[in-house]
């Protein structure tokens, strides 16, 4: 019985003196790993996507040190070998339509990819609304690709795209969400509280026209497992030839504004495209 308690008792202290060596190894050197997409924030602009009466100088930054940007300006998705951001990219000309797409890329690793777009309209005045249009006539404009910028009185401004379908159901995306714990829901989402999820409770309905040409409607906003709330939109308005929408979403009817000013999506062509880079290196 001795024989064996001091057995053990080797036992014991060998594995003892095995795992105290153990710790005293030097670390065993790890390969290291790309930074994580939620570790690299994503480009932002210094413009907001819309149409403007005038020239654009547009920055694109990150608040993620050291990190590098880079875009395309032809549709195509941006990868590493795409034009890397070096300064401005100025947009001009009248009738010039320019779509950005930027990815910020940091210590092997790339971002979210974000967007925006600029049409750059020199007779376009957006203090001129479309009077004496009918629901009818309203719902009509409606319908198509919309693409622009939204504000509001508790976060920073976005980019956004929506789809109005005509039958009476909508999409909508963000596409400058930063890196929010909830990136595809509440204030990173096209309509601030909902779900930028394609769902078919997703709809919204004209329902009134005031006195000065401007309608209201209702919008529901899809949430999360079927959870859903009807909101307010109020003072929508188009600019005379259609291709502009402004309206503002008061959630629950009550908390607002929040500030919707959308262009209709037209693709950027060659002909078009009438865009310089000034800095580049």
């Amino acid at each position: 019985m001795e024989a064996c308690t001091k057995n053990i008792a080797a036992i014991l202290i060998s594995i003892v003196i095995s795992t105290s060596c153990t710790k005293e190894d030097p670390a065993i050197e790890m390969e290291p790993q790309p930074a994580s997409i939620s570790e690299i924030t994503t480009p932002r602009y210094s413009v907001l996507a819309g149409a403007y009466s005038s020239d654009q100088s547009v920055e694109l930054y990150t608040i993620t040190e050291g990190s590098t940007i880079y875009y395309t300006m032809d549709g195509t998705e941006p990868t590493t070998s795409s034009l890397e951001y070096t300064g401005p990219i100025v947009v001009s000309g009248h009738g010039t339509i320019v779509e950005i797409r930027a990815i910020a890329s940091f210590d092997g690793g790339v971002s979210a990819e974000t967007s925006s777009y600029y049409k750059i309209d020199l007779h376009h005045t957006p203090t001129i609304y479309a009077t004496g249009l009918s629901i009818t006539e309203i719902k009509n404009n409606m319908v198509g690709d919309w693409i622009g910028n939204v504000t509001t009185p508790w976060v920073a401004p976005q980019n956004v795209v929506f789809k109005f379908n005509s039958d009476g159901t909508y999409s909508g995306k963000a596409l400058t969400a930063t890196n929010f714990a909830y990136p595809t829901e509440f204030w990173g989402s096209a309509l601030y509280y909902g779900s930028d999820i394609d769902h078919e409770s997703k709809t919204y309905n004209i329902y009134d026209v005031q006195a000065d040409g401007k309608a209201t409607a209702d919008i529901t906003i899809y949430f999360h497992e079927n959870s859903t709330n009807v909101d307010r939109l109020r003072h929508i308005s188009f600019s005379p030839d259609g291709n502009y929408l402004e309206f503002e979403l008061w959630h629950h009817m009550t908390y607002g504004p929040i500030k919707y000013k959308l262009t209709r999506y037209q693709e950027s062509s060659t002909e078009k495209r009438l865009v310089t880079i000034s800095s580049r290196n």
